[in-house]
């Protein structure tokens, strides 16, 4: 323990006192260094000079074995939640060593510290961090957010060992939040037990706005804010997502939290999330609280991103730990830990009174829409769009929709028909949300769940409906809704319903896809059994013209008006410069969006089967 004192250099130091006031962090470190005499300390400093350029600095310090005179140093490829090799190490600038000895880059992603002198590594390198996600890590003015795969190194193979973090912040700005263990907040100093939780555990630094939930949980919940915080309502906030907290706690009926859970929200004019064990990452806008649809939106995120607390988190697939952060980890069970936690984020949100039954119908009627255009589910099963997850989901393409299915809309689809079908089959005395919480009673140790285990716990509520779900999971095929609509008292409208008094004519459709960043009419994509996709149209062909007559961006709607459904016309293309003209046969214009609605005169008892799906 001769370098212990490094732990705390040069930032914890600045105040003596502060070894008395944080005596118990103190002696939990101690433990965690006993307990690991090959390499003791790894500690890492991160500091902001050059947050104008978006960069910051890390300064790193791993303890060397004794009687080892090289130490090789890795960096993750990927970050879990978000299935694609990233090659994080893209981004890493003037890694350099502080001290004697050679420093060779003997991998993407691995350094090579050899002829050293003395018994610890004291690295110093630069980050350039201007990739607005949640996965990646961003730098400016305002505010940082940082997460742990894209920046940190650690001993090959020592995944076990503790990291202290401090972080030196601008004068100008006030708070750092993480869910990683404080060892001294004021001073930003934390304390992760492992590898895994560093990067399970990211941190926002900035001007923050914090706000504590009020939660049933036994750990504070808190929503943080960071960016441009004055057009949101953090007390509004905080009472939704308290609500969608609370909600779910009371459908798991377990609180797993070990320690305080944080919602770290950055205002920063964009949109994504993602789950880890004690915090949720958000990207938002400044309008997100000024509409309605875009506030429900968000909440639904807020409430998928916490669901994954328990279905991924904990009740995760085998595949999903312990992690390769070095290459991909296959799983075919993203339709369930991406889909279902889709469908019960909208669920769960209006059983809790945050969306009403047409808004959540809407989401419903939206998937239902939105996988009758994908022909790729013909293709691929949701077993294997979840397997293939690290190189079709990440990188779509102009055929993406024509060779693969989205096993988040699939998979939340797959939800509403198996739930549909277990109710039924067992006069309601079952239902989805009983398989949940038995798999995660079952699955949310150390093994996980593959998908024959979903299949036989299907099999106990109900032996009829284990092959029904096998057969979702793992055909390629279209869904039928017919009997969860029929069941709970549905009908699905797919085409405009004309008054009586209506004499407008059907207008015709092409099924044309523009890209929209360009003035001119280029394709952007050509989606299987369209009237274009069946004619030869290509995606980034060029329209000129239909039957002979100019066509531009600004008058193609008014064009296509002027046809009639199942009318011959002739398009004029340009490809890569070639004039070709294509025959094509219109087809009618479908409706923008789908409607989910309760029926006029249901049932008796398709009334109760909504009422006991809706507010169970």
């Amino acid at each position: 323990m001769a370098n212990f004192v490094h732990i705390f250099s040069p930032l914890l130091f600045k105040n003596k006192l502060y070894l008395i006031m944080k005596i118990k962090s103190l002696i939990l470190i101690c433990i965690f260094i006993l307990a690991s005499n090959a390499l003791a300390e790894i500690t890492h400093t991160v500091t902001f000079k050059d947050k104008a350029h978006n960069y910051f600095e890390v300064e790193s310090q791993f303890d060397v074995p004794e009687g080892q005179a090289e130490l090789e140093l890795v960096m993750a490829t990927w970050t879990p939640g978000s299935y694609l090799v990233r090659e994080y190490s893209r981004h890493i600038e003037n890694v350099e060593l502080e001290q004697a000895g050679k420093l060779e880059k003997i991998a993407k992603n691995i350094w090579k510290a050899s002829e050293l002198e003395n018994s610890t590594v004291r690295l110093k390198y630069r980050v350039y961090a201007r990739e607005l996600t949640v996965r990646t890590n961003w730098v400016e003015r305002e505010f940082a957010f940082i997460n742990g795969a894209p920046t940190f190194m650690r001993p090959m193979g020592k995944d076990n060992l503790p990291h202290y973090i401090g972080l030196e912040l601008p004068e100008e700005w006030n708070d750092s939040a993480t869910s990683l263990s404080e060892i001294n907040r004021r001073k930003h100093l934390y304390v992760a037990e492992n590898w895994d939780e560093l990067v399970d555990s990211p941190i926002v630094a900035g001007n923050l706005q914090l706000k504590e939930l009020k939660t049933k949980s036994k750990q504070k919940h808190f929503l943080v804010n960071v960016g441009n915080i004055d057009s949101w309502d953090i007390v509004k906030a905080s009472e939704d997502v308290s609500k969608v907290v609370n909600s779910q706690l009371d459908f798991w009926g377990t609180d797993p939290f070990t320690k305080p859970y944080y919602f770290l929200n950055l205002i920063a004019e964009g949109r994504g999330g993602l789950e880890h064990k004690h915090s949720t990452a958000l990207i938002s806008t400044r309008f997100t609280m000024q509409e309605r649809e875009t506030w429900t939106k968000w909440l639904n995120l807020v409430a998928h991103e916490y669901f994954h607390s328990w279905n991924v988190k904990r009740l995760r697939p085998k595949a999903l730990g312990p992690f390769d952060y070095e290459q991909e980890n296959y799983t075919q069970e993203l339709w369930f830990s991406e889909g279902l936690t889709s469908y019960y984020a909208a669920l769960l949100n209006q059983r809790a009174g945050l969306t009403t039954r047409k808004e959540f119908s809407k989401v419903i009627a939206g998937s239902i829409k939105r996988l009758s255009e994908i022909a790729g589910q013909t293709t691929r099963s949701v077993a294997d769009a979840s397997f293939d997850a690290w190189i079709r989901s990440y990188r779509p393409d102009e055929n993406s929709d024509n060779a693969n299915v989205s096993y988040y809309t699939k998979g939340a689809m797959i939800g509403f028909l198996l739930d549909a079908r277990l109710r039924k089959s067992t006069n309601n005395q079952k239902s989805l949300d009983d398989l949940m919480r038995s798999a995660s009673d079952l699955y949310s140790g150390d093994e996980g769940f593959q998908n024959q285990d979903i299949y036989d716990l299907v099999s106990e509520l109900d032996s009829t409906t284990a092959e029904y779900l096998k057969s979702l999971v793992e055909s390629a095929e279209y869904l039928d809704f017919s009997e969860p609509i029929d069941y709970f008292g549905l009908e699905l409208e797919t085409k405009k319903e004309k008054k009586a008094d209506d004499v407008s004519l059907p207008i015709a459709f092409l099924g044309f896809n523009f890209d929209k960043s360009k003035n001119d009419l280029v394709v952007s994509k050509v989606l299987r059994e369209t009237p274009v996709f069946i004619a030869g149209v290509n995606a980034q062909d060029e329209l000129l013209a239909i039957d002979g007559i100019r066509v531009k961006k600004s008058d193609f709607d008014k064009r296509m008006k002027a046809y009639r459904p199942n009318t011959e016309v002739e398009l004029l293309l340009s490809r890569r410069g070639k004039l070709i003209s294509l025959k094509a046969k219109t087809s009618e214009k479908p409706l923008k969006e789908w409607k989910l609605k309760e029926l006029k005169e249901p049932s008796e008892e398709q009334k109760a089967n909504l009422l006991k799906w809706l507010e169970s």
